[in-house]
């Protein structure tokens, strides 16, 4: 799980983690999304915007969201890639 600052500019250790762990099964989460965004989801690399759930940590919004995709990546019912097949 990669979780990303939607209130901040997408900074390079974001771009820097994302490279890394390009290889990697990942859910990318949009945290702070009570906040103004600074960025949009489509300003990801190609396919992320797919894989990625918004939450708000403050007023719980998304959660019950999150929640459902960790449970169904665990239960092997949906898979996590970032580009489609």
């Amino acid at each position: 799980m990669v979780v990303l600052d939607r209130s901040e500019p997408l900074a390079a250790e974001d771009h820097d983690l994302l490279s890394e762990t390009a290889d990697t099964p990942r859910l990318v989460v949009l945290n702070k999304t009570d906040r103004p965004a600074r960025w949009r989801p489509v300003e990801l690399p190609v396919g992320m915007a797919e894989i990625s759930v918004e939450v708000s940590a403050l007023t719980g919004k998304g959660l019950e969201g999150l929640r459902e995709q960790l449970g169904e990546l665990l239960a092997g019912t949906t898979s996590l890639r970032d580009t489609p097949t």
